[in-house]
């Protein structure tokens, strides 16, 4: 049984290093390249509602001021581009986990 979900970027260096760090786990895991298979409007709403509803967390805010757009889950469905990385699922709890000790502190959960 999958016990963990880590939405992923080959192309992204944090999501690489997250990556890295649950193969070395040794935990059970599936990685969705978010940016291939889309997450649906209501994955992203559970993801939304895991993180106490802080859109800016779950979106790459820089490149939305830098293109002039507004973070809202349906620009999120349409751009999945725009969606921090990498993100981790695990027993409904969901974290952005963009540094080494955030991955670790998720897998201790």
């Amino acid at each position: 049984m999958i016990s963990l979900l880590i939405y992923h970027n080959p192309r992204c260096s944090k999501s690489r290093q997250a990556l890295e760090i649950l193969q070395q786990s040794g935990v059970d895991f599936e990685v969705v390249e978010y940016l291939k298979e889309a997450p649906s409007m209501e994955t992203l709403v559970h993801l939304l509602d895991a993180l106490g509803g802080d859109l800016e967390l779950m979106t790459r805010s820089e490149d939305l001021k830098k293109a002039g757009l507004t973070p809202s889950l349906g620009l999120l469905a349409e751009h999945p581009e725009y969606l921090q990385r990498p993100i981790l699922v695990k027993d409904g709890k969901v974290a952005v986990a963009r540094s080494p000790e955030a991955v670790r502190e998720f897998l201790a959960l």
